[in-house]
């Protein structure tokens, strides 16, 4: 199982990459900020709950977890509130999936 460092480690380059794939036009639309702000909240949630954890147990993991769909949930429901997706919140959106998948 990994251990709670690397699961925060892994969680602060994700909000860096997914901030890094919202500039990549060169300006953040405000969809995709709230994607970020949406983000960032679920993961520092993720990062409170591994911190001072050196191994993470079974319960602990599933409480992550649910976090992280509640997180993905949300990203997905403020992506579709125009009722159009761009390609950068595509991109968002694939990015965080991509790596929660990895992850858990």
């Amino acid at each position: 199982m990994t251990s709670s460092d690397e699961l925060t480690k892994r969680m602060l380059e994700l909000k860096e990459r997914m901030l890094n794939v919202a500039m990549r036009d060169g300006q953040i639309s405000i969809d995709e900020q709230a994607i970020l702000d949406v983000v960032n909240k679920g993961l520092d949630k993720v990062v409170d709950q591994l911190y001072n954890n050196k191994a993470i147990s079974d319960d602990e993991f599933k409480k992550l977890r649910s976090i992280i769909e509640k997180l993905e949930d949300d990203s997905v429901s403020i992506a579709k509130v125009d009722d159009l997706i761009s390609d950068d919140e595509i991109a968002l959106l694939g990015l965080l999936f991509k790596e929660i998948d990895q992850l858990f």
